[in-house]
């Protein structure tokens, strides 16, 4: 009985100090759409990550990244977070896309957690003290791709978006940032699940609109050009980096010569990720984006124990050597605050987007 009794006490010791030595990490806690229609975005997120830990993995070792599948949905969103802040005591929070961030940013507002937000759109961060985007905002991408346009002499464009955060800022800072001599036909917004176009398309040919830009869930990219060809219609085809992911699905050949803006990355890092993860490098730039975010985290000698001196030492960020290009702290009344990246345009060419040079 005395021999139980000092195995039970030893073993409760045991437990206790390994309890005790996990809770001095540091623990983030990532919320992606590690799964459904967006999930090569959580997916290119999480491996960045994880090839930064494997990188550096004395850097890494007092940080733990717990992990947790929203789906794009933001009632989702909010589940992961109650479970990450109740039973996992998580310290800091990163979270993909228009959804989550505006679901997740008044709450971690309210409870004063930093959450970091990779996603162009704006909106959801704009009057956060606590929320701060990883890249650019949407009206920077925008007048790239515009300026692109006006370069090849299109001044008339069609626009058809779908109803999602994400897209419609899209649509708003292309329709904001116009040149003086640029307009725009709109076609109409439709449902995120709406995958019958024709009545769309007819109109679009109907109007001889030549060039048109798809701000749409990957799949309906697709449909939307599939169902193009069948009604003999071919327009010039832009958009945003949704074309990159629509690249992934059946029939994607339709997407040849669509354009795009988007983000470089450096050759090392592209064979880094090709090496570890394989051949799938859809939304490769938001895996060099978190690897760049985890660099930046890992960097800051321990001053990211509260999200003051976090945000504090990310204003002191400038000109950073990053796996997308060299980065700076950034804040102002468009975009909040983040991080500005050096955008460029992107053309599909054999089922690839490529990086123009104009």
């Amino acid at each position: 009985m005395k021999t139980r009794t000092v195995i039970v006490f030893f073993l409760c010791l045991f437990i206790g100090s390994s309890l005790r030595a996990d809770s001095t990490k540091f623990k983030v806690g990532v919320i992606l759409p590690l799964s459904g229609s967006l999930s090569d975005y959580g997916v290119a997120i999480k491996n960045g990550i994880e090839l930064y830990q494997y990188d550096h993995p004395d850097k890494t070792k007092s940080v733990e990244f717990l992990y947790e599948d929203d789906q794009y949905d933001s009632k989702t969103s909010i589940s992961a977070y109650k479970k990450l802040s109740t039973i996992d005591n998580v310290d800091l929070y990163i979270s993909f896309g228009s959804p989550s961030c505006t679901s997740l940013a008044p709450i971690l507002e309210r409870d004063k957690k930093l959450l970091i937000n990779l996603s162009a759109d704006e909106v959801p961060a704009l009057g956060r003290k606590y929320v701060f985007r990883s890249v650019n905002h949407t009206g920077q991408y925008m007048k790239e791709l515009i300026a692109y346009l006006a370069s090849i002499s299109v001044t008339e464009t069609g626009i058809l978006a779908a109803e999602l955060g994400f897209t419609e800022s899209m649509l708003s800072a292309y329709k904001r940032n116009l040149l003086p001599d640029q307009h725009v036909l709109e076609l109409g917004t439709v449902n995120p699940r709406e995958l019958d176009f024709r009545t769309l398309v007819l109109k679009a040919k109907l109007k001889n609109v030549t060039t048109i830009g798809l701000f749409l869930k990957p799949e309906q990219i697709i449909v939307f050009l599939r169902q193009a060809a069948e009604l003999k219609y071919k327009p010039m085809i832009f958009g945003a980096n949704t074309i990159e992911s629509a690249l992934l699905l059946p029939k994607h050949e339709v997407l040849e010569g669509a354009i795009y803006p988007y983000h470089n990355l450096t050759t090392t890092f592209m064979k880094r990720y090709e090496e570890k993860f394989g051949g799938n490098i859809s939304q490769l730039p938001f895996a060099g984006n978190a690897y760049d975010m985890a660099d930046i985290l890992f960097s800051s000698d321990g001053r990211f124990k509260d999200p003051e001196s976090l945000l504090d030492y990310f204003a002191s960020v400038k000109d950073h050597d990053g796996i997308m290009g060299k980065f700076s702290y950034t804040e102002d009344a468009e975009g909040g605050k983040y991080f500005k990246y050096p955008i460029f345009i992107k053309k599909v060419k054999d089922g690839v987007g490529e990086m123009l040079n104009w």
